[in-house]
């Protein structure tokens, strides 16, 4: 006899870490989603980072409750990611070559961002000098165009979750190709 399926809601779900809270704005029907999950035979799980929050003030703690320096100062870390010195994130993020070549060479990538922050991946080659960055909203629509430059070497990239007027932004679309 097998266990039931499980299926998990990963990271982001909430609307500010240590709350334990859905967020609104991301899953405007949450307890609707969660009885479809249940009535479909599957246990649940929700990831949560315990040990951290994005602002303590919700959870009723002060500087005092906080892991402390010497210098009594709140012990903060900065979320970021580095993959082998070829590329560094600021925000989850999942990059693929569009190409056969790794996303160093390649001149074409696909970027699917996980909140707001930034990508810097360093370039092998020193001929493009900018990029042409497509940003593909829910729904399959284009949303943004922009350029952006090659400076030293190092394509920086922002990331967002949500254009300014709300909508979900689906993946990025970097060519190299397009623009020398």
């Amino acid at each position: 006899m097998s266990a039931p399926p499980a299926f998990v809601i990963d990271a982001k779900w909430q609307g500010k870490y240590g709350l334990l809270q859905h967020s609104p704005q991301r899953f405007p029907h949450f307890e609707q989603i969660l009885v479809r999950i249940r009535s479909d035979g599957h246990h649940l799980g929700m990831w949560a980072a315990f040990m951290r929050c994005e602002d303590p003030g919700d959870l009723g703690l002060e500087t005092r409750h906080m892991l402390q320096r010497a210098d009594g100062s709140p012990m903060t870390v900065k979320m970021a990611a580095e993959f082998g010195g070829i590329a560094q994130a600021t925000a989850s993020v999942v990059v693929s070559s569009r190409t056969t070549q790794g996303i160093q060479h390649a001149s074409q990538l696909a970027i699917v961002p996980y909140g707001n922050g930034e990508l810097k991946i360093k370039r092998s080659d020193d001929e493009a000098k900018q990029a042409e960055m497509v940003e593909h909203v829910w729904g399959g629509q284009v949303g943004t165009r922009n350029r952006i430059t090659i400076e030293g070497g190092m394509l920086i990239i922002p990331l967002r979750e949500r254009t300014s007027d709300g909508v979900q932004v689906e993946w990025i679309e970097l060519n190299y190709a397009r623009i020398c």
